[in-house]
């Protein structure tokens, strides 16, 4: 089961590196789409799928790569640490932010 929940976890990683960069490679090609989806009433609301995403891959990292199998030690855990308050401040840009743009 752990071995599954590894292969999980890091294709899970996999897809959410390749579609921020997908994401990112969008918005530097082509730079008006960004205030044009901004202000779109459906499409802004996806901003809330990263903080998301990034919420499930930092638990999984604690609970699975750290706890489980030992990796990184004390450094480890303050780097994800560090990527869990990032991940609260754009989920509360996404969350407030989002709805005094619309």
């Amino acid at each position: 089961m752990k071995t599954l929940s590894f292969i999980v976890y890091f294709f899970n990683l996999l897809l959410f590196i390749l579609f921020t960069i997908i994401t990112i490679a969008r918005y530097l090609l082509f730079p008006h789409i960004w205030s044009i989806m901004i202000r779109h009433p459906v499409q802004s609301l996806y901003l809330g799928t990263f903080p998301m995403g990034a919420a499930t891959l930092i638990n999984m990292s604690v609970s699975l790569v750290y706890t489980q199998f030992g990796f990184g030690g004390t450094t480890f855990l303050y780097a994800i640490w560090y990527l869990w308050w990032c991940d609260v401040a754009i989920s509360l840009l996404c969350c407030w932010g989002m709805v005094h743009v619309m």
